[in-house]
């Protein structure tokens, strides 16, 4: 039973980097008396990989493994004139500060004293004061997920949620389109984007949605981990990190292939469809395998998971009949008038004979678009006269490769790559209508741990992260100067059409997304001394993003009211305004009278800024049951800077004045915000474990 009592100072800078991936163990040895057993000989081994790593204890009996690797332990302490004392099956998990004390007994060193964990009792963290869940192996296997998505794992935790108030949530559609699961999950009520995602010590969260950017299987991961509430600065600086550790080879080969199916075959029909439900197709499958390359010392891991989705879901819409297409509203009591025939003598327009548009009337553009709009079968069919069972597609292919080599008993190193591509498209309802959502994202790391001395731990990792992510309209090369449409930004797409009276069609959605690249270093000391557990470091994380902004309605927008078919007649105010009961928004597109046209876009913008984390940080037993941990962290951003001509781009608002500033005019500055230099952000807390309730 552990009390724990923390203080919690953060002043500034939240911008997440790579930090902690490894744990320690560290604690006292004694003999009965209660004094200290200087000069003992400690042997922690990893019994799944046979590493092996030695220290003594220092004059007052400490001993520490400042950094090792999550995984089963066996602890073996010796000395001259003491029993041996063997502690084995006990387990470490991701990010943890571990302490176990050992009292020798005298005897014969021949003599051992073992205790067995069996695998299943993790050490307590008596000199911590971190809150926070993990998620073991076996759960991340046994849990049952919809869907494999390993962010599910984080809602166990009881301080996270899906969904919470976020500063970026218009940028989420381009992650989560398609169907794809969620992508964020909101921890101790924080925003969304005030979550930090780390793989193997790596930040793989998105420079704009603040999402986790890079999907993983569930296969892959050998423990998941929700830190919150007080952690020490190697942590970061965001009050919630998910802190994931993937899985290594160790001395037996070991894997598994899996596929989960699921389709329509027992699923109802829609209410409004007369057809039945359209096909639905979900293949998830994959696999895994690792193990030895050289015993003890050299491991590779792989995994591979893919999905296939097709699923279409009923839609339904209202739209002109194949005779109004043709020109012909015979068939509707409102009178259409022709706008050629206005009279300035009487203000009046005159009806079209019969309520047709002659052939030769029709604007060829709106002629062109027709081919990307569809019928409907009935004009007094209402509210849906045309439906279907557009498909939407959700693929993904997941890979991810590891290598583990313990070089010597003070140099060990792995490596991994993590590659995720994702394609998504959502079919619309007519032609060119619907929406893709291309998804594709890599990550690759190297770390180094190398033990200086027995209390002395560098440890070293470098690493690149990408993300490439986009939301954009269906494409047809050229399609609008095949059309006739002019003077958009993005002519590879069908215009958003808008009828007052019946459904649009096409999609003004031109590219809106953005990519990004990480290079992430990131160096840390650890030291023991007496009894303080000192860590310093430092993370450089430098960034690059290609970002396609302002472009939802980059392929233009045309809106048709009944606005030039209506007859006209003076208002209250004495001007000319349509009739009430007269003209068609249909018959107005069909002559070529839009009521607003318009178009939006901004060039590609390309990004630059750097992130600087230095931090010192001790754990400081002051006393048998009472730790002291203290931190203190900075944090440095240079404004994101745009490069070369994109510094013409930026543009801000003056709110004295009411008007727009441009960078282009001298107006604002091209970067987003001011560096600022007080970013520090102060951490202590006091772990105490009462001697009288042990």
């Amino acid at each position: 039973f552990v009390v724990l009592a923390s203080i919690l100072l953060l002043f500034g800078g939240r911008e997440a980097r790579a930090q902690a991936v490894s744990s320690s163990l560290a604690g006292t040895v004694l003999d009965k008396s209660g004094a200290a057993v200087p000069g003992a000989q400690i042997t922690l081994t990893n019994v799944n990989t046979g590493t092996v790593l030695n220290t003594t204890t220092d004059n007052v009996g400490n001993y520490a493994f400042p950094s090792i690797s999550v995984g089963t332990y066996r602890l073996s302490v010796s000395m001259k004139g003491f029993r041996t004392y063997e502690l084995s099956q006990f387990k470490v998990e991701a990010a943890q500060r571990t302490t176990e004390n050992v009292v020798l007994e005298v005897g014969e060193l021949a003599q051992t004293v073992t205790v067995t964990a069996g695998g299943l009792t993790n050490l307590l963290q008596t000199g911590s004061n971190e809150l926070g869940n993990l998620i073991e192996p076996q759960s991340v296997a046994q849990l049952p997920l919809n869907g494999r998505n390993f962010l599910q794992l984080g809602l166990i935790s009881g301080a996270t949620q899906t969904s919470g108030p976020t500063t970026k949530s218009s940028m989420a559609t381009q992650y989560t389109g398609g169907g794809r699961s969620i992508i964020t999950i909101n921890v101790g009520g924080n925003e969304n984007d005030f979550t930090s995602y780390l793989i193997d010590g790596m930040q793989t969260k998105s420079s704009r949605a603040g999402n986790s950017a890079v999907g993983l299987s569930l296969g892959a991961i050998d423990q998941f981990e929700v830190h919150y509430g007080f952690f020490l600065p190697d942590l970061g600086s965001d009050p919630g990190v998910v802190d994931i550790i993937t899985k290594a080879g160790t001395n037996r080969f070991h894997g598994e292939a899996y596929e989960y199916l699921r389709n329509n075959k027992m699923d109802a029909r829609n209410f409004f469809s007369a057809t039945p439900p359209g096909p639905f197709h979900r293949n998830q499958f994959g696999g895994d395998i690792g193990g030895p390359i050289r015993k003890d010392k050299l491991f590779f891991f792989g995994n591979y998971e893919g999905l296939r989705q097709r699923r279409s879901a009923f839609q339904g819409a209202f739209a002109p009949t194949q005779a109004m297409f043709g020109g012909d509203f015979s068939a509707l009591t409102t009178p259409i008038y022709d706008p050629a025939t206005f009279d300035p003598a009487t203000g009046t327009r005159q009806a079209f004979a019969n309520n047709i548009i002659p052939p030769d009337r029709i604007n060829t553009v709106a002629k062109n678009l027709l081919q990307y709009y569809l019928p409907g079968s009935s004009y007094t069919q209402r509210p849906i006269n045309i439906s279907g069972t557009p498909r939407t597609t959700v693929s993904y292919n997941q890979i991810t490769a590891r290598v583990d080599d313990n070089i010597s008993d003070r140099n060990r190193l792995f490596a991994d790559f993590i590659y995720y591509d994702s394609p998504s498209v959502t079919a619309g309802l007519f032609p060119l209508g619907g929406t893709s959502y291309p998804l594709n994202a890599e990550m690759a790391a190297v770390g180094w741990t190398s033990t200086l001395s027995s209390t002395k731990v560098n440890e070293l990792r470098i690493g690149w992260f990408r993300n490439y992510v986009y939301a954009l309209g269906e494409e047809k090369a050229g399609v609008q100067d095949q059309i006739g449409i002019t003077g958009t930004a993005d002519p590879n797409g069908v215009p958003r059409i808008n009828l007052s009276e019946f459904a649009g069609f096409g999609t003004g959605l031109g590219r809106l997304g953005n990519i990004d690249e990480s290079y992430q270093i990131h160096d840390s000391l650890s030291l023991l001394h007496g009894n303080h557990m000192i860590k310093l470091g430092g993370d450089l994380n430098y960034l690059r993003s290609i970002q396609e902004s302002s472009n939802a309605n980059a392929r233009g927008s045309l809106a048709f009211s009944n606005t030039y078919t209506s007859q006209l007649a003076p208002n209250a105010a004495g001007q000319l305004a349509p009739v009430a009961g007269t003209g068609n928004s249909f018959a107005d597109f069909l002559l070529g009278y839009p009521t607003t046209a318009l178009t939006v876009s901004m060039p590609r913008t390309h990004y630059r800024w750097t992130n600087v984390q230095p931090y010192i940080q001790d754990s400081w037993k002051i006393r048998p049951g009472l730790t002291l941990n203290a931190g203190l962290g900075y944090f440095l951003t240079t404004p994101p800077n745009p490069v070369g001509r994109d510094k013409n781009y930026p543009h801000s608002f003056d709110f004295q004045t009411g008007h727009i500033t441009y960078a282009a005019l001298g107006q604002a500055s091209p970067q987003v915000y001011a560096t600022t230099y007080d970013n520090f952000a102060p951490r202590i807390g006091l772990a105490w474990e009462p001697g009288f309730i042990k």
